[in-house]
């Protein structure tokens, strides 16, 4: 269904605003955020600031305080896109943060006790970045956690990221540089139904790195330093995996057959190989016309995707 929208562009100012609003969605270009003063709307002819529930800044720049967004009081979601966002100093009461592109306050101790409320945390691409992975376990409410291109201050998850993150759902870490992850790194995130791990530098994935995992329907691996894999380790998904991203290389080096492969996932409806071209090995094809015998297809792309501006799409 096609939402109605009403454009405001705003002409002689210094830093020229402009607002969309797409009924309880407002997006705000080239707007200056200050912390001491409210969000200037008064002249963006808003039809109702308090159905106001999702927040999209574009191009923005500033800071964030106590009362920038004071006339949104049903605000859940923020959407931050290309802006630059210097400083947060208070709490916000939102669910969900979307970060794109952005200069973005590095996430530590102090960003994380502004943000307790979240339920999905999305952050992709953002200029110098930093994640503090201990303080990811503060988030005791989140269900959905992406962070891709970022620069974590320890590159080898444990267990001791998630500790106490029993609601997480989907968990994204796509493109960070991790290089290691304990046995027991994921083994408090039951509860787990998308794990991405993409475009790292895993050079092991332990054999009982996935065996909580029990409830899990897409896992990613591809394009790590992986040499091989043993497809024995995922005997936790057998009744529920239905996506599976890994590389051709790693399933021939491997030496399994993809008869033995839906043995092992009866339920697998995907498999996805990653930004690779496709494999000229004739085996590849062999393989992948099994797979599709048996209800099941291959797909060369980069299938658990990446943040986009108006959802997020893995």
């Amino acid at each position: 269904m096609l939402r109605a929208c009403l454009l405001v562009v705003l002409i002689g100012c210094t830093a020229c605003t402009s607002v969309i609003q797409l009924n309880s969605e407002v997006m705000l270009f080239s707007a200056h955020l200050m912390e001491d003063t409210p969000l200037q709307t008064s002249e963006l002819q808003l039809d109702s600031e308090e159905l106001v529930d999702h927040l999209i800044l574009m191009f923005c720049s500033g800071s964030i305080g106590e009362v920038t967004f004071r006339q949104f009081p049903k605000l859940h979601k923020l959407t931050i896109w290309r802006s630059r966002i210097e400083h947060i100093s208070a709490f916000l009461p939102i669910t969900e943060l979307e970060v794109v592109r952005s200069y973005f306050p590095n996430l530590d101790a102090s960003l994380q006790e502004k943000l307790q409320k979240l339920r999905i945390l999305t952050i992709k691409a953002n200029k110098n970045f930093q994640v503090e992975p201990l303080i990811l376990k503060n988030f005791k409410h989140l269900q959905t956690l992406f962070i891709s291109e970022a620069n974590f201050t320890d590159d080898c998850v444990t267990k001791n990221w998630f500790k106490g993150m029993e609601d997480l759902q989907q968990l994204g870490l796509r493109g960070n540089g991790i290089s290691c992850m304990t046995a027991d790194a994921l083994s408090s995130l039951q509860n787990l139904r998308m794990l991405d791990l993409t475009n790292n530098h895993l050079a092991d994935i332990h054999k009982t790195a996935f065996k909580e995992l029990t409830k899990l329907e897409q896992l990613g691996f591809y394009e790590n330093d992986l040499e091989e894999f043993d497809f024995q380790a995922l005997a936790s998904q057998k009744g529920h995996l239905e996506l599976l991203g890994v590389s051709w290389k790693v399933l021939k080096s491997s030496g399994i057959s993809a008869k033995n492969l839906l043995k092992v996932l009866p339920n697998l409806k995907l498999l996805s190989l990653g930004h690779t071209d496709m494999p000229t090995d004739f085996k590849a094809g062999e393989f992948c016309h099994i797979l599709k015998q048996n209800g099941a297809s291959c797909m060369i792309d980069n299938l658990f995707g990446t943040p986009t501006l108006f959802g997020t799409q893995w």
